[in-house]
């Protein structure tokens, strides 16, 4: 897990941390709801990854100016392409 995305989730790292989690738990569920569960807690580790990735590749200071609302909002956006990339992938039985 990236610490710039620990760093955006709050400046102490201990409030990082349950923020990961909660948003984790958030992203489980989404994938639950989408008739992903099997595969939940996997895709939701994929989408923090890739969105670490992204925060990485535009730096810190494109990222210091989003509000938390903001990363939220974006974290779900991947969820949605991964979601939608899990379903292609469960459909013809990929990884199987």
């Amino acid at each position: 897990m990236s610490e710039l995305f620990l760093r955006l989730m709050n400046p102490d790292p201990r409030k990082a941390e349950q923020a990961y989690e909660r948003q984790k738990r958030r992203l489980i569920f989404y994938f639950q709801h989408n008739n992903l569960g099997p595969e939940a807690e996997d895709l939701a580790q994929e989408t923090i990854s890739r969105v670490a990735k992204k925060l990485l590749e535009m730096g810190p200071a494109a990222v210091n100016d989003r509000t938390d609302e903001d990363l939220i909002k974006f974290t779900f956006g991947v969820a949605r392409i991964v979601a939608k990339e899990g379903r292609r992938l469960k459909k013809w039985g990929a990884g199987t």
